[in-house]
């Protein structure tokens, strides 16, 4: 995300960017570069990380600039967890000009809590651009669900039932789960479940179209090794892409170099690949449906 506000702000192209780089013509970048902001902030902008906007946020507090400044949260549901809200929950009183972008604002059902806290730190909704807009002006496109339907194995009925047995026996020594994590561990009996992997190779044999251009989410990189298996007999265009993995993979991808992309949730949000066709989504958080959404634009 900090290496795609970088290229937007130095597009010479781009008028908005321009006028930005007007009003703030030194431009920090990282926290290598944050002290020489919080050192002199006049005229100036830092891009940041969200882990890292509170040690800026403590430096220019002592220095009593934090009324003089704007702030932006880019994907600002990300604040949303209690180890971040507690960093900046006292600062963020004192800086008047807060901006909050997201497509999936809301926390969803089980971090209601977390969502009244970013609104109490950046404060309310203040403008809409719904689905239906977005597809108008060519930003976003209307597109195609297709489910691939399965049934669970008998493993899978076994796993099912051993997750029953300990939801059952943390309730009997008197700490049971609470909804939320039941749901988290019986849904893995799902995201995992090896039925799912026929379901896409026979779609494959009726479309292998599906294999241009395709993002796949999977739980995990274990699962992704059996889903390269399919994909070994069906093309050789391509990779895996997880956390550590080469940042010129996702490059070669967004230029079409490679077919498909196996990832967990290293591209989850704050990527534009134009060229991007299908996704294939054999996992999905029900906690997070924030996550999916996320994927889907």
């Amino acid at each position: 995300l900090l290496k795609q506000w970088r290229e937007v702000l130095f597009d010479g192209s781009n008028k908005v960017a321009s006028e930005v780089m007007d009003n703030f013509p030194r431009l920090y970048f990282g926290k290598m570069e944050r002290q020489k902001f919080t050192v002199s902030p006049i005229g100036a902008g830092l891009l940041v990380s969200i882990d890292d906007v509170h040690n800026a946020l403590i430096k220019l507090d002592n220095n009593n600039q934090l009324t003089k400044g704007l702030i932006i949260y880019d994907e600002v549901h990300n604040l949303g967890t209690e180890n971040r809200i507690v960093k900046i929950s006292d600062i963020s009183k004192k800086i008047i000009y807060k901006l909050g972008l997201s497509a999936t604002p809301d926390k969803g059902d089980y971090k209601k809590e977390m969502t009244e806290a970013i609104k109490s730190n950046i404060g309310d909704v203040i403008y809409k651009f719904d689905l239906k807009k977005a597809i108008e002006r060519g930003i976003l496109c209307e597109f195609k669900y297709i489910p691939l339907n399965y049934a669970i194995g008998k493993e899978d009925h076994q796993y099912r039932k051993s997750i029953l047995a300990r939801i059952n026996q943390r309730k009997q020594e008197g700490r049971p789960m609470s909804e939320m994590e039941k749901n988290i561990e019986l849904s893995k009996v799902y995201k995992k479940c090896k039925n799912k992997l026929l379901a896409f190779e026979d779609y494959i044999k009726k479309d292998p179209n599906i294999l241009e251009s395709t993002i796949i989410f999977v739980e995990d990189s274990f699962f992704g090794d059996e889903v390269l298996e399919i994909l070994q007999n069906n093309t050789i265009s391509y990779r895996t892409y997880y956390g550590n993995d080469d940042a010129s993979i996702l490059k070669d991808f967004v230029k079409a170099n490679i077919g498909v992309l196996v990832t967990c949730n290293a591209i989850s949000q704050g990527i534009d690949i134009p060229s991007l066709k299908n996704i294939v989504i054999f996992s999905s958080n029900k906690s997070s449906k924030g996550e999916t959404i996320q994927r889907l634009g």
